[in-house]
């Protein structure tokens, strides 16, 4: 908090500032980022999430990041306007090379910061009145690891280079993933809870003291792992946690906040499981092709609402929101492989229009066994779209390796 805290005070004074939080899932990254939007007060916010299931979708986390503040591009050059816009596909330009696209992306950034005049997310009237003045930039970006190859790229160029009138662009990801390479940046590595710690977190959320030595114990069997604890508190008694029953061996979620996840899921009647893993498997700022695609599967509305009742899904009109991404993981992980080709093929089936061509493709070659020229040819079209946009991944050794 006070590394943030200071990137955000020299962000006030014209000092910009990058930074990238690394640790393993649970651990407090992302309540790390909404702390700093919190205290981010006169700042413009922009904000994305890596999705797993777009990761392979060019420019998908450039398009979430920059969608409230599209009207800038106005002021950039024009070869970088054209770039950008190409890439995001929201006009039918000529393909700009990545350099163009990466600078365009530095650019843009610097461009929101000068003026926010009616795209401003905070309360204060003197704020939104300053529409000639600069404005500090905040750029949060949660599961930086999920990002797509293509935006990656051009927010880490920009990451090493800006200079914008106080701007923080903040990355969270995982620990030991090389999908996120951010070389050049300053990294704070999160680690879990000491025993104290551990003791401190559990009587909070309990509502009830702790014995010591049962804090101890699950601090070790989970790593001390924020959301690992929490999530055992209600898997566990009164008296286990006080110490007078004995503990669970092995613990009931296991060591990893996926398998306590993947419990509260595997409760749930298979509706609503299945309700979630079309959430899991789509893009859930797209509530509109879930709802379609739940239809096509049978699924009705009480699905969902029974996952929103069991606390894993939020449901309203922005969209739907996880819990935290582990459940997504942990409801798309467990599902049996036939249960996930069924589902992409009603995701498929419910994406409609060209601007969703590329989701389509991918969705529906998830959802083939073997062979298929549809999808194939679906395929290919969207690779020639994103070679247009100069979208294309450079495979890395590791990834070709991994492959083979």
């Amino acid at each position: 908090m006070a590394r943030l805290a200071g990137l955000l005070d020299g962000a006030r004074q014209g000092r910009s500032g990058a930074l990238v939080l690394r640790g393993e899932a649970g651990v407090g990254k992302s309540a790390l980022l909404d702390w700093a939007r919190e205290q981010a007060t006169g700042f413009l916010v922009l904000s994305a999430r890596g999705i797993q299931s777009e990761v392979e979708l060019a420019y998908a986390g450039l398009a979430d990041l920059f969608h409230p503040v599209l009207d800038r591009l106005e002021v950039l050059p024009s070869r970088q306007a054209a770039a950008l816009a190409s890439a995001l596909a929201i006009a039918d330009t000529p393909a700009g090379e990545r350099f163009a696209v990466a600078s365009a992306t530095l650019a843009l950034l610097d461009a929101a910061s000068e003026s926010a005049p009616l795209l401003m997310v905070v309360d204060d009237a003197h704020w939104l009145d300053a529409a000639s003045e600069s404005a500090p930039l905040l750029m949060v970006v949660d599961d930086a690891h999920w990002l797509d190859a293509a935006s990656a790229e051009a927010l880490l160029f920009a990451a090493r280079r800006v200079q914008a009138e106080g701007a923080v662009l903040l990355f969270a990801a995982r620990r030991g993933d090389g999908s996120f390479p951010a070389h050049g940046l300053d990294e704070l590595p999160l680690g879990g809870l000491d025993r104290q710690q551990a003791a401190e977190l559990l009587a909070g959320w309990a509502g009830r003291p702790v014995a010591p030595h049962v804090a101890g114990d699950l601090a070790a069997q989970t790593g001390g792992n924020p959301l690992a604890l929490l999530e055992l508190i209600p898997l566990l008694t009164q008296g286990q946690l006080g110490g007078v029953e004995p503990l669970p061996d092995p613990l009931p979620a296991g060591a990893s906040a996926e398998r306590a996840f993947g419990r509260r899921v595997a409760a749930l009647d298979p509706p609503a499981r299945q309700a979630l893993l079309v959430a899991a498997a789509g893009a859930t700022d797209d509530v509109d092709a879930i709802w379609r695609a739940a239809g096509i599967l049978g699924l009705a509305p009480a699905g969902f609402e029974r996952a929103e009742a069991a606390g894993l899904l939020t449901v309203d009109a922005a969209g739907m929101t996880f819990r935290h991404p582990l459940v997504r993981a942990a409801v798309y992980g467990s599902a049996a492989p036939s249960q996930r080709r069924a589902v992409h093929r009603g995701l498929a089936d419910a994406l409609l229009g060209p601007l969703v061509a590329d989701r389509r493709a991918w969705h529906l070659a998830a959802a083939t066994l073997g062979p298929d020229e549809d999808a194939a040819s679906q395929l290919e079209a969207a690779a020639d779209r994103a070679q247009q946009r100069s979208g294309f991944r450079r495979p890395r050794p590791r990834c070709s390796e991994r492959r083979r």
